[in-house]
């Protein structure tokens, strides 16, 4: 049976154990590239990547020149060989400043606050009639269910993640490790910000089988699979993020099949994981993190198949 092997429940309340893991990513990690610079953006001009990311279908910044993730070369030592080993919590503590203060923009504050309010609207009544419908029909996913929402939790996605990071430094491939760099910043943010939400929140939980019942807003589970698979699509395109979507979805949903979340929970964390994910990793890659909601009207932006495109939409730009 999958139960025996993927328990119900954890005894450990999550902060505590997110914590220790956050301590573990820490210190354990050994194979990222530092004192690589992100590249700056010319003026307000965000080079655009080769391939087009999820949400990023349309680009506002044509005319620039193409820019991909492979021109990212790891830092170079003395003598002129690449310096992968990351050397320990002082130089990530650094880099984890920096990435914040480039990431906390009026846009992207204004993008968490959307999230937020969306949140708070849905809080009372539509949280309620979730919380009926799964109560008469508790995990309606099954074994299924259970053996995906476990993939969620913190023990076993940050080994996860050191275990990734590791084999990218002996491929030594600086793609892997420029992104595997972006994961472990970013999983590092999504994690301290979720902890710091749900202590000053506290709210409650559908049942009372996980944490007792408290610190339910945001999902963890959420916001941290959104947060790498965020990161995956940026760095390798839809065909690797649209299956790391799709398996962060299916996680958050589980969270609510099994009643340890409420719907406004899990939308939040997603939207916060999906965020920060993808602002740190455009923030490595091309030196700007911002959300941006801009309306435009341009033509010929679909160039490679020789298709023009006129009109005015409206556009999230990474």
């Amino acid at each position: 049976m999958i139960s025996d092997n993927f328990p119900a429940r954890t005894r450990w309340p999550s902060s505590v154990a997110l914590c220790l893991s956050t301590m573990l990513l820490a210190f354990g990690c050994r194979a990222l590239p530092t004192g690589e610079s992100p590249r700056a953006a010319v003026g307000d001009i965000v080079e655009p990547v080769g391939y087009r990311p999820i949400g990023t279908i349309f680009n506002t910044a044509a005319g620039t020149a193409d820019v991909t993730d492979s021109e990212i070369q790891p830092a170079a030592t003395a003598d002129g060989s690449s310096e992968l080993p990351f050397p320990g919590l002082g130089p990530l503590v650094d880099r984890l400043g920096g990435d914040l203060e480039e990431i906390t923009t009026g846009e992207n504050l204004l993008f968490l606050g959307a999230a937020a309010g969306a949140a708070a609207a849905i809080r009372g009544g539509v949280d309620a009639d979730v919380r009926r419908a799964t109560s008469g029909h508790p995990e309606r996913l099954g074994e299924f269910g259970r053996a995906v929402g476990y993939l969620g939790n913190v023990e076993v996605q940050v080994p996860l993640l050191l275990a990734s990071t590791w084999i990218a430094q002996q491929d030594g491939d600086p793609v892997s490790l420029s992104m595997h760099r972006s994961l472990v910043d970013a999983y590092t943010l999504a994690g301290l910000g979720t902890l710091l939400v749900k202590g000053v929140t506290n709210t409650s939980r559908p049942s009372d089988d996980w944490n007792g019942g408290q610190y339910g807003f945001p999902s963890f589970h959420a916001a941290s699979s959104f947060t790498i698979a965020a990161v995956i699509d940026e760095h390798l395109g839809p065909q690797a993020g649209l299956p790391a979507m799709g398996l962060a979805g299916l996680i958050s949903y589980s969270r609510i099949d099994r009643r340890d979340h409420d719907l406004s929970d899990v939308l939040f964390g997603a939207a916060m994981g999906y965020l920060v994910g993808r602002s740190v990793a455009r923030w490595h890659l091309h030196g700007d993190g911002n959300v941006r909601l801009l309306p435009w009207n341009e033509a010929a932006l679909d160039q490679a198949n020789a298709a023009d495109i006129t009109g005015i939409r409206w556009s999230i730009d990474y």
